[in-house]
């Protein structure tokens, strides 16, 4: 139990069922993909490019439906017979037909992922990578294209088993030298960087590559790119730098090489997870308040001078017309990029501080330079970062702290802002980054607290108290909690949120002041980690003598959870199994109340266990 919590990608996973078994009920109506599908054949490459277009706005625009509804494009043939239009020798018709296959394996998942490799959509990505004949085309048809097929790689590598071809047929090799190429454009750089992140994550065939003659030309500009200073490109790149270099030194190949490595590392991290992005909402709020305003004034100008000119009329863009780019299109993306950068580093990291591949000397090496620099430090602002926007997120106010409640304001103020002048979808990216953030941070501080001893961790009691009243407010009635799925980033937050929570109960960090949030979560987490954390925090707690007028709650909510009426699961069952023996086997803490205590629960005790072997027997049988 209280496994290390690993931020990986995902990568090689079995495709799911094709969920098009059942109807589909698409946002456009069927008898609409007629002229697209007549359009991508056509001999005018015009009608092809807006063909492709018009795929890109058909899944953007389905929304929460996009998966189900790429699958049924896919089924009616658009996907056959736009991968022939990706080598189109009409430029923009094959950027345009990239960047609708990106978009359809971004929004589709696996199932559109596993559809491209086996109709062998490498072929022409490598093809755009690789080839010397895309260094003829003009630059605005070349790094368009380029982005559009490095943004395609990595959807398909983080859903399918692909990266021990890409790295036979040099693939990444290439990809690596446009990562680290500072000429190219800065997008292009970062779609690069993502796919060698996901490429060298846990690959042992990556690290041997590094070690060859080219590689340990690679390695040492990465190693250089993680320890540089940000510029006006921002932490993203370095972030990335320093995923893929940490994941090269997880390799058995650099075994030997880590402790050179590794400071490297910690340094372009420490750099990194100094970031707020959410100190910069308020900004970001106020810049895109002033852009959109603008641009309202300067479209009532336009019009009123068109009245005079009405030949000018027809040319006028509406303010809910298709622009290129909108006013506030620049301002999200660059916030959303620093946020990235810190998240890809707070994920890192909390990579690091796993000790699956490591020794115990190197890794106690690692744990001591991540606590005496100033990585503990930035996660703790993260962390009350992210807890503030977290409140103005849900609508909710703190309930303790004056500071935290004028922070939460500004933040609610903030979000109130932006969700009235941005689209719905792109104010639901910022606040998924939001959510992201916190479960990494939350992830780091697991990590730290499952590894370091009490004296190194410090006083922990602030977070604590801030972790208690947030995950209070969540579980009230106001909160979101009752209503959130177990797959959403806020299940998440909180099952990370309460595997803090019993660390720092079981290291004796803080007092538990009372069992009945935990108790209330070990039955209604939303997974069932969350509800094993909860009982082990709970047991942990039971030990201590200022619990001991709970242990019979305590105790009876451990039972409760072998009652065979509620979560089945092996983290449960062994949770409350591992609790029990542990709080009613100390008798030099309790003897007193031991005997009375055992009377009481025996009798629910065997009947648990007994419903505890019909469980077990249940679960090897499936």
């Amino acid at each position: 139990m209280g496994k290390q919590q690993r931020s990986r990608r995902r990568r090689g996973r079995k495709a799911r069922v094709d969920p098009i078994g059942k109807k589909v009920e698409s946002v456009t109506v069927l008898e609409d993909l007629a002229p697209i599908e007549k359009s991508l054949t056509s001999t005018d490459p015009a009608a092809r490019a807006s063909a492709c277009t018009a795929v890109v706005g058909m899944v953007v625009n389905s929304g929460e439906r996009a998966a189900p509804f790429c699958l049924h494009l896919a089924r009616r043939g658009i996907v056959k017979r736009l991968i022939p239009l990706m080598t189109d020798r009409i430029g923009h018709v094959s950027v345009a037909a990239t960047r609708a296959i990106s978009k359809m394996a971004m929004c589709g998942g696996q199932g559109i992922c596993h559809g491209l490799v086996k109709s062998d959509i490498l072929t022409p990505i490598i093809s755009m990578l690789t080839g010397s004949w895309i260094q003829d085309l003009k630059p605005q048809v070349r790094d368009p294209l380029v982005l559009h097929s490095l943004e395609l790689l990595c959807c398909v590598t983080e859903q399918c088993d692909i990266v021990g071809e890409l790295t036979k047929k040099g693939t990444v090799g290439k990809v690596i030298e446009i990562f680290l190429d500072d000429q190219a454009p800065w997008a292009v750089r970062v779609a690069a960087g993502s796919v060698v992140s996901v490429c060298s994550d846990d690959n042992e065939q990556f690290g041997a590559l590094m070690l060859t003659k080219e590689g340990k030309v690679s390695m040492e500009a990465l190693l250089k790119a993680c320890a540089r200073e940000f510029k006006e490109d921002g932490r993203r790149p370095v972030a990335l730098c320093c995923s893929v270099v940490a994941n090269i030194a997880s390799t058995d190949s650099f075994k030997n090489l880590r402790p050179k490595i590794l400071p490297n590392v910690l340094k372009g991290l420490q750099s990194v997870v100094s970031g707020r992005p959410v100190e910069l909402m308020p900004v970001l709020a106020e810049k895109i308040h002033v852009r959109n305003r603008k641009d309202e004034q300067d479209l009532l100008k336009a019009q009123q001078e068109a009245k005079v000119d009405e030949k000018r009329a027809h040319d006028l863009i509406s303010w809910n017309g298709h622009r290129k780019v909108e006013a506030w299109e620049n301002l999200v993306d660059q916030w959303c990029s620093e946020a990235s950068g810190v998240k890809v580093g707070l994920e890192t990291l909390a990579n690091l501080l796993t000790d699956s591949k490591e020794t115990n000397e190197s890794f106690s090496e690692v744990l001591k330079a991540v606590v005496s620099g100033d990585i503990p430090k930035c996660l703790g602002v993260l962390f009350q970062d992210t807890m503030s926007a977290s409140y103005a997120l849900s609508g909710l106010r703190p309930t303790t702290g004056v500071s935290l409640g004028n922070k939460v304001n500004l933040l609610s103020k903030a979000w109130a802002v932006l969700k009235q002048e941005i689209p719905m979808n792109q104010a639901i990216r910022i606040g998924r980054l939001i959510r992201s953030l916190s479960v990494r941070v939350l992830q780091c501080f697991f990590n730290l607290t499952l590894h370091l001893d009490k004296k190194d961790l410090g006083d922990m009691s602030g977070i604590f108290s801030s972790l208690g009243s947030w995950m209070q407010s969540m579980c009230s009635t106001d909160g979101e909690y009752s209503k959130t799925s177990s797959k959403s980033l806020l299940a998440r937050q909180m099952e990370s949120s309460c595997a803090v929570i019993w660390q720092l109960v079981k290291k004796r960090c803080v007092a538990l002041p009372d069992h009945a949030l935990l108790s209330q979560l070990s039955r209604g987490g939303k997974t069932s980690e969350t509800r094993a954390y909860c009982l082990m925090a709970l047991s942990s707690a039971g030990l201590t003598p200022s619990m001991k007028n709970s242990n019979i709650k305590i105790g009876e909510t451990l039972l409760a959870a072998l009652d065979g009426k509620g979560d089945p699961s092996l983290e449960v069952i062994g949770a409350a199994i591992e609790g029990l023996i542990d709080l009613y086997s100390e008798d030099h803490v309790f003897l007193d109340e031991q005997k009375v205590r055992m009377e009481l629960l025996t009798p629910s005790l065997c009947q648990s266990l007994s419903l505890l072997s019909l469980s077990l027997l249940s679960i090897s049988a499936s």
